[in-house]
C-alpha cells in the first residue's frame, strides 16, 4: 500500500529497546509513516491498526517476545468463522471473537503472506504463554488518544491505486478461501 516498508528504527531498534528497561522506544504518528513511507514493527502497526478502526474494523496488537504486529477482528462467530477456514490454526478466538493476525512487516509481500505469517508467529508463541492480544478498544478505554500537531498528510496514494491493489488482494484472498472448499 503506498510504497510503504519495513525498515528497523535506526535510533532504538525494538529488539535490542526491550532488552534495556531504561531505553524509549520512539514511535510514529500514522501519516509520519505515511510520510516517510516506512516504518518499524511499532510504526506500522500503529498505521495498519488505526486505518482498519477507520474502516470500522476493531483491531489488536499483537506482542510476542521482540515485536509487535496486529490482528483485525472477522464479522463472525469464531464458529463461523472456522466453518469458513480450511486451517483454523489461521484466525486467533478470544474474547468471544475470530481474529485474523497481520505481520504489518510483511506489507509488500500482500495480505495472504501477511497473514500465514501473522498466523504462524502466534501458533509459535502462545503455547509458551508468550502471545499477547490485546484489543483496541480497550486499551482506549484506559489511555487518553494524542494527535501529532501541524498540518494534515499530503500523502496519500491516489483512488485508482487504492481500488487497484484492494481488489487484486481482495481477489487472492477469496481464491485462498474458496478454492479449497470448492475442491
Amino acid at each position: 500500500l503506498a510504497g510503504l516498508g519495513y525498515v528497523p528504527d535506526p535510533k532504538a531498534p525494538y529488539d535490542a529497546a526491550v532488552k534495556n528497561a531504561q531505553a524509549i522506544d520512539y514511535l510514529q504518528f500514522p501519516r509520519q509513516t505515511l510520510s516517510f513511507k516506512s516504518g518499524d514493527c511499532d510504526d506500522l502497526s500503529i498505521l495498519y491498526a488505526a486505518l482498519l478502526s477507520a474502516a470500522s474494523v476493531d483491531t489488536a496488537f499483537i506482542t510476542v517476545p521482540g515485536h509487535i504486529y496486529i490482528a483485525a477482528a472477522l464479522d463472525a462467530t469464531p464458529e463461523e468463522a472456522a466453518k469458513t477456514m480450511s486451517d483454523s490454526e489461521q484466525i486467533i478466538v478470544q474474547g468471544g471473537r475470530a481474529w485474523v493476525p497481520l505481520e504489518v512487516t510483511l506489507v509488500r509481500e500482500g495480505f495472504l503472506n501477511a497473514w500465514s505469517e501473522g498466523a504462524r508467529e502466534w501458533q509459535a508463541n502462545v503455547a509458551t504463554g508468550s502471545a499477547k492480544l490485546y484489543p483496541l478498544a480497550e486499551a482506549w478505554e484506559l489511555y487518553q488518544p494524542v494527535g501529532l500537531p501541524g498540518e494534515a498528510a499530503a500523502v496519500v496514494p491516489s483512488e485508482a491505486e487504492i481500488k487497484s491493489a484492494y481488489s487484486a488482494e481482495v481477489s487472492r484472498t477469496a481464491r485462498y478461501l474458496i478454492e479449497p472448499q470448492v475442491k
